[in-house]
């Protein structure tokens, strides 16, 4: 495994692989207005070009990419007036660098704001799911909650559209799409109060119900066509007074974590959906600010909690403490290795360690950025500035 830290700029939000290239997510303030950009960052010459740039952020629309070991890239401009206006999706074609029209949505949409959102699931290269999100302008007993859900999915080739008849996704709507292979996927519905600040819940009864699914991705293209019930595993779920944070899949395992701030305890799951196995770590005394966070490296399943002198990595399967780690501040997990971040004598530097055994591997001078990938070459990249 190679590993490059790269000096970047203070305005890149995040970083994506696309083959052998980097796509950054950037955005640049002109007074209270915010306008996002893409460009392709090429680590071997150095060299970088604008894919899109100058879109305010109530125009930009991000685009969950929900196929399996894709290495293209996705995003939605929205085009016209507050109350009338079109999304049309690009794609960036690895293969042959160009950008092409993925899809012109046909229908009609206000502009994204905090009463109504759009949320878009590329699930397959020619099939898009079309999510609307509107705040309601009041509740009622007959009505689930305080935002109407609407689900489309669009098959991009022949124009076919299908509109979704799951209760569930109706009531709870999606929250996100993780492929966890090449035929399944993991299914988060439902949003929570806790998070969302759209969702305002006076009473049980209007509480959005989050779940969290695997199943094959046949099965949930089928459910929308035949407008049945989709028949998945059910991970987890989380109602009212609790709520499901840092959902994710890694290697052989689905995650997440259910908080009850009520009585300041947690659950944390980890599912391997290969060989149908569940671990589970319970914690009290918690919230969400100092909560273990759930991590898989090198398909093994971890809880890391942290002070601010201490970081200790828990082995789930074996429940030991395989790495400690002191006065290191943690940042994120890329493959196998931890990257941490580390002041003294005023000097900022970038830390890598593995963690068995906890061996520092490389250090370099710069603070840690919030972007980390691997590409197809298995060189890692981490972004410092």
């Amino acid at each position: 495994m190679n590993i490059r830290l790269i000096k970047t700029k203070k305005n890149i939000i995040n970083v994506y692989p696309v083959g052998d290239r980097i796509m950054e997510l950037s955005y640049r303030k002109v007074g209270d207005s915010v306008f996002y950009g893409l460009s392709l960052y090429d680590p071997d010459k150095n060299t970088i070009q604008e894919i899109v740039s100058n879109i305010h952020e109530d125009c930009w629309i991000p685009v969950q990419n929900c196929i399996w070991e894709s290495g293209d890239h996705y995003y939605a401009i929205y085009d016209g007036k507050e109350d009338n206006g079109s999304i049309t999706v690009y794609k960036y074609c690895t293969a042959d660098g160009s950008v092409k029209v993925f899809y012109s949505i046909p229908d009609k949409f206000p502009m994204p704001s905090e009463d109504s959102q759009i949320r878009l699931f590329v699930i397959t290269e020619d099939q898009i799911i079309i999510q609307t999100e509107l705040k309601r302008a009041r509740k009622t007993e007959k009505l689930m909650g305080n935002i109407e859900f609407f689900q489309v999915l669009c098959n991009v080739t022949t124009g076919e559209r299908t509109e979704v008849k799951d209760l569930n996704l109706i009531n709870n709507g999606i929250n996100t799409i993780i492929p966890v292979s090449s035929t399944d996927i993991m299914l988060k519905t439902g949003f929570s109060h806790l998070e969302d600040q759209r969702i305002e819940q006076d009473s049980e009864a209007e509480a959005l119900i989050e779940s969290v699914y695997f199943g094959s991705l046949s099965m949930f293209i089928s459910s929308f066509r035949d407008k049945t019930t989709i028949g998945y595993k059910l991970l987890g779920t989380a109602y009212f007074n609790k709520c499901i944070v840092s959902p994710g899949a890694q290697d052989d395992y689905i995650y997440f974590t259910v908080i009850d701030p009520g009585d300041k305890s947690s659950e944390t799951v980890f599912y391997d959906h290969v060989n149908d196995e569940t671990f589970r770590c319970l914690q009290e005394d918690v919230d969400k600010d100092n909560l273990s966070r759930a991590y898989v490296i090198g398909n093994v399943p971890y809880m890391r909690s942290s002070s601010p002198e201490l970081n200790v990595f828990f082995n789930v399967k074996t429940k030991e403490n395989e790495g400690i780690f002191y006065d290191e501040q943690f940042a994120a997990v890329v493959g196998k290795l931890l990257v941490f971040t580390s002041t003294k004598h005023n000097r900022r530097s970038t830390r890598l360690y593995l963690l068995q055994g906890s061996r520092h591997v490389l250090e370099e001078h710069g603070r840690y950025l919030n972007g980390c990938c691997i590409n197809d070459d298995h060189y890692i990249y981490i972004f410092k500035r």
